[in-house]
């Protein structure tokens, strides 16, 4: 009975060892308010004013992640974001997500790491769409983003990526993905999309550059940098690359130019955001302008403008109509 009771308490004390040394994590937000867009409607150009989230913001997200101490330096972990619409409850669009049954397009993935990096497999951001995302003002979110990107890979799907350790404020990333489920290109073509890049971060200043290769054969280079003055922060992102597929039409060859800047002032619980992108390739601006009010550190008001000029080469008159109207948004983001 004796020995029955001391297998027991061991046996217990080891089960409370190990779920100490492991965790889940159940985090998110929901952001929502009005937006007026610009869209075509009835072959004309017009203003749409939708109950949504805002500037289909990406803020609405439903996360789980964990981790496990495997001991001697190691860990396993995962994560899985779920990204949906507030106002009705469905799954949000975007990021290649192939149907509406994939609850889980934004972010799925697992990872093994050490004091030697990691290694991550699933579906996640390439390293070019993780890294310029810090370098926007309005954070890619809401209708006053001056966010330059939507020309590289957003999320690419079977891929794996080894994740430098911390060198003194350097990390890196370098990505490569397997050809299947992928976006193609005009030819029906795809290739294995690719990526690398590295970050250095240092007190108030940091800069990165990024290269990425989609399926499609848009070949694009990043570089981007910010600095926190304490009483402002200014950040820039600048992309250039061309499409290197073959497929006998008109984008062969393409170039790609974009680059931003934008700024944060922060006025105790009101910061103030503005920011402007120019788009060589497409021949056009954005401008936006945004205000965030701080409730707490989980819940935030905001209002933004945003207003696009310019050619917009690619575009018909209609839509190009549509694309100049101004933009503005209201709305709630609450963090648990």
């Amino acid at each position: 009975m004796k020995k029955s009771l001391l297998a027991l308490a061991t046996l217990t004390a080891f089960a409370g060892a190990a779920s100490a040394q492991s965790s889940v994590v159940i985090s998110g937000g929901i952001d929502l308010g009005v937006a007026s867009v610009g869209v075509v409607k009835d072959g004309k150009a017009a203003n749409d004013i939708l109950m949504q989230t805002a500037g289909k913001s990406a803020r609405s997200n439903l996360t789980f992640r964990g981790k496990e101490d495997l001991g001697g330096g190691m860990y396993a972990s995962f994560f899985l974001n779920h990204r949906f619409n507030p106002q009705n409850g469905t799954v949000n669009p975007g990021g290649n997500r192939e149907s509406t049954d994939n609850q889980f397009w934004r972010n799925s993935f697992v990872e093994l790491g050490s004091s030697l990096g990691a290694i991550r497999l699933g579906r996640y951001l390439a390293p070019l769409q993780e890294l310029n995302g810090n370098y926007d003002a309005f954070g890619t979110d809401t209708v006053g983003s001056v966010h330059v990107n939507n020309l590289g890979n957003v999320r690419a799907n079977s891929a794996v990526e080894y994740r430098t350790p911390a060198w003194g404020g350097l990390t890196a990333m370098a990505m490569v993905a397997s050809s299947d489920g992928q976006g193609r290109n005009a030819a029906g073509d795809v290739t294995k999309p690719v990526g690398f890049g590295v970050q250095w971060a240092g007190g108030p200043f940091s800069v990165a550059y990024a290269y990425d290769k989609k399926a499609d054969g848009v070949v694009l280079n990043g570089l981007y940098g910010a600095w926190d003055f304490g009483v402002a922060a200014i950040m820039g992102q600048y992309e250039k690359g061309e499409n290197s597929a073959d497929i006998g039409t008109a984008l062969d060859g393409q170039k790609y130019a974009r680059f931003s800047l934008s700024t944060k002032i922060p006025f105790g619980a009101i910061a103030l955001k503005a920011g402007w992108a120019h788009a060589q390739d497409e021949k056009f601006d954005k401008y936006g302008i945004g205000l965030d009010y701080s409730l707490s550190k989980r819940t935030l008001l905001y209002t933004d403008l945003g207003k696009n000029n310019g050619d917009f080469k690619y575009l018909s008159s209609v839509a190009r109509d549509a694309a100049r109207k101004v933009q503005w948004d209201v709305g709630i983001y609450h963090k648990f």
